[in-house]
């Protein structure tokens, strides 16, 4: 057998039509409703999962560890491709209320991208989830039979067969090489990242509360206890701040204090955080594409080997193996073309399951998850300079209406 490696270009499903209809209906998921539950002196979260696709509406409840076992046995289940991340287990202090909202909003934009990812969607382990009536969900997953690489073949087929006639060539391969490579040497690097825009933010956070306290509190009580001793019971509206009638300054206060609570610098620190996660799941989905790979090196030595062991039957030398076998030259050679026979089958199947995971990841995922970063990212700075805008305008604003008081313009 002609040992198949990835040097000669090759088409995927090359005997197959590609002409599936894409699904275009539009999924919507959410997860609300937070509530923690308690069983004896341990306690967890539990949230309602809910929305409705092109097979109807559901609502679910789940808890923290049904996710986690969910994307489990996706990354099994479905090798090579892309299993979107869910945030980090945490064993202290994830009963906090700001732990379990963040908790809640990561696991809404887990599930929310798998609705891009109609493969997984519609798989039989992500349906299991959404619509299972059981309510220890990994214990449902267990249940579902293993797949063999034939079984393997034909779910990616199916769910795949829009990729049909896609080359597989040296450019796709150098593609994803050039990717994993980037993704070795960018984790420590986003992780510093993440950790600057952590630091940034708490400073900005700390810094907004400040400014906050400083015109509603600061200087209005500097007025109302010191100020009023030097000009006196009779101030004639010397008083700025402490004016308790002055709507307008008290309506530039409230804008300046909704502004400080939504800072856009947040959305670049979740954008930073998000990214690592994400980087860690797209290089599980590469690892798992090259221990696929080894494993099919490894049937191609093994293959080597029998046909070695082959030829010394037929030329009549005697191998180790067969030293102590009772079995005549004639049935020991049947027995190693049999193992021949079924080592071939073995690589042809993982050669084609190989070059589906190559053109998922050459064609469609690399450039997907580039494309979403790329815009992502825009989107995010877009919303950062206009906050940066507005709240500057803001300030500016105020501290212009502080200059029209005419205790300012006489001087």
């Amino acid at each position: 057998m002609e040992n198949i490696e990835d040097n000669q270009p090759r088409q995927l499903f090359s005997d197959k039509q590609g002409n599936i209809e894409q699904d275009n209906f539009q999924i919507t998921v959410h997860v609300v409703d937070p509530i923690v539950k308690k069983e004896g002196v341990s306690q967890h979260v539990v949230y309602t999962v809910k929305g409705e696709d092109k097979l109807g509406t559901f609502e679910v409840i789940r808890r923290f560890s049904d996710f986690d076992g969910l994307r489990t046995y996706l990354q099994k289940r479905w090798p090579s491709c892309y299993i979107p991340p869910i945030p980090d287990k945490k064993s202290v202090g994830n009963m906090d209320q700001k732990f379990i909202e963040d908790r809640r909003n990561l696991l809404e934009a887990f599930v929310v991208k798998i609705t891009e990812l109609k493969h997984l969607w519609y798989s039989e382990e992500f349906q299991l989830f959404i619509r299972g009536t059981q309510s220890d969900v990994e214990k449902s997953l267990s249940k579902l039979p293993a797949q063999n690489n034939q079984e393997l073949i034909q779910k990616y087929s199916n769910a795949f067969m829009y990729l049909s006639g896609k080359e597989i060539n040296p450019s796709i391969e150098g593609k994803i090489d050039s990717f994993t490579q980037y993704l070795k040497k960018i984790g420590s690097l986003l992780t510093n990242y993440k950790e600057f825009a952590k630091n940034t933010l708490e400073l900005r956070e700390k810094d907004n509360k400040q400014y906050e306290l400083f015109i509603s509190y600061l200087l209005p009580e500097y007025e109302k206890n010191c100020f009023t001793e030097y000009i006196g019971a009779a101030n004639d509206g010397k008083l700025i701040f402490a004016q308790n009638t002055d709507q307008k300054l008290s309506q530039l206060i409230s804008q300046v204090k909704e502004f400080v609570s939504k800072d856009e610098l947040n959305s670049l620190y979740q954008l930073i955080r998000q990214e690592c996660k994400e980087i860690k799941a797209f290089t599980e989905c590469m690892d798992s594409r090259k221990a696929f790979k080894e494993s099919k090196e490894n049937l191609h030595k093994k293959h080597r080997e029998l046909k070695s062991e082959e030829s010394k039957i037929i030329s009549g030398k005697t191998s180790f193996k067969n030293v102590f076998s009772k079995k005549s030259k004639e049935e020991n050679a049947q027995e190693i073309k049999q193992q021949i026979e079924n080592t071939e089958a073995e690589i042809s199947r993982a050669s084609e399951i190989y070059d589906i995971m190559t053109v998922v990841l050459g064609y469609v995922e690399i450039d997907r998850f580039k494309a979403e970063k790329e815009a992502l990212y825009f989107t995010t700075v877009k919303k950062l300079a206009k906050y940066e805008l507005e709240f500057s305008k803001l300030r500016t604003e105020f501290w212009s209406y502080i200059l029209e008081n005419h205790n300012l313009s006489s001087i």
